[in-house]
């Protein structure tokens, strides 16, 4: 599965880091001199060196989850490279940014049903067909007519390709919802605004 990775750390946040130690080191350093010359300065040094924890921790905290936050985007390009199994789990996850709840990815040798999800109350039956050329009838069919198997109200075919003229008609005929390549790739841009 392609990805591609934003590098979330900068020369700033390493030159920081390593002028917190730096400051640790030396400070430590001068507190040993203090403690010996000026005692009466010690409870100051503990105030000083808690605020510089403090700021240490959350500095060391807010580099981690920026490095955490890895952007993952797909491009169509990278949709029509993945192999079956993975377009359907990739499709699983932008039914879940869109707002489908209860979202599960059937088993390895379906019945014409991919992944169930539910819906403003409706339970979907999804196709899911990574395809290098259009998508015929029998995609249609296998999911209208597995919606039963599956305890399924409605289907819905989505590809990252197009649909032929006959299964635009049965999809009609049947109301099964056909998501193209075009509206796919509607989809994949809205998913990578949402982090």
């Amino acid at each position: 599965m392609a990805r591609r990775y934003k590098r979330n750390g900068s020369f700033l946040d390493e030159a920081a880091g390593l002028i917190t130690i730096l400051v640790l080191v030396v400070g430590y350093t001068k507190y040993n001199e203090i403690k010996e010359s000026n005692p009466d300065l010690l409870p100051f040094i503990y105030i000083g060196a808690v605020i510089l924890i403090l700021l240490v921790a959350i500095f060391v905290v807010h580099t981690v989850i920026k490095n955490i936050k890895i952007k993952k985007t797909f491009t169509m390009s990278d949709i029509d490279n993945m192999n079956g199994v993975k377009f359907e789990y990739y499709l699983a996850d932008i039914l879940r940014k869109r707002g489908f709840t209860n979202v599960k990815v059937t088993e390895k040798y379906d019945l014409g049903v991919d992944i169930i999800a539910q819906k403003d109350g409706v339970t979907w039956g999804i196709q899911a067909k990574r395809y290098s050329s259009i998508v015929k009838l029998a995609a249609v069919r296998a999911a209208y007519t597995a919606l039963s198997h599956y305890k399924c109200e409605r289907a819905m075919v989505v590809t990252n390709n197009y649909f032929s003229n006959p299964a635009k008609t049965l999809a009609s005929e049947t109301k099964t919802v056909l998501i193209d390549r075009d509206t796919l790739a509607k989809w994949v841009y809205e998913a990578s605004q949402q982090r």
